[in-house]
């Protein structure tokens, strides 16, 4: 089980080009592109469930932490979460569940993705595959969901002191160079209340 603290933004739009160009100040690595399915559950945003690359995960919120005002262009909602992770790639019944989009809704992602490490109180950055007990994950994507086309901007931090990780990793991009576009509270949510919303 891992425990993170996050924040999120989507857009319902195509990913603007200054935006990317504001990220690829920080040199991050280009990841391949995903395609993760969402157990559809109309009725709660409380716990995600997925299926991706031979797991199922279950995330569920474990605290609201509410609106963060971080800069005068940035606020957002901060959300604290558990996630499990199950293999289930020896499950003959994989192929059928993914070709069930009523069901197990996908995303396609496309994403940069920035890692931190704060082990010495203050974001440094590290490579992909190092493994650090203090840190934060700072990720810029594409997401295709049901025909419909998104960006989304997360901070994801874990460790015993995950909600100063974030706080200061947030601090540390933002300070560094400003981002072109205002992040709102009404667009800081997590996957779950994105597929629940759509499916509406």
């Amino acid at each position: 089980m891992l425990s993170t603290t996050e924040i999120r933004w989507f857009f319902e739009e195509a990913l603007p080009e200054e935006m990317q160009e504001w990220f690829e100040h920080f040199s991050p690595e280009d990841l391949p592109p995903r395609t993760d399915y969402y157990l559809n559950m109309e009725e709660s945003a409380g716990v995600g469930i997925k299926l991706r690359e031979g797991n199922i995960q279950i995330k569920p919120i474990k605290a609201e932490r509410g609106a963060r005002q971080f800069l005068e262009n940035v606020e957002g909602n901060v959300s604290q979460y558990e996630k499990w992770s199950f293999p289930v790639t020896s499950n003959e019944e994989w192929p059928e569940m993914i070709r069930k989009p009523d069901v197990w809704i996908p995303a396609i992602k496309i994403r940069k993705l920035l890692r931190f490490t704060l082990g010495g109180g203050y974001p440094n950055k590290i490579g992909m595959e190092e493994l650090v007990d203090e840190g934060c994950e700072v990720e810029l994507s594409k997401v295709e969901v049901v025909d419909r086309t998104f960006w989304s901007l997360a901070f994801e931090a874990h460790g015993s002191t995950a909600q100063a990780n974030l706080e200061k990793t947030v601090d540390e991009i933002f300070r560094n160079k400003a981002c072109p576009i205002r992040l709102v509270k009404e667009k800081s949510f997590g996957y779950t209340h994105l597929i629940r919303d759509i499916q509406v």
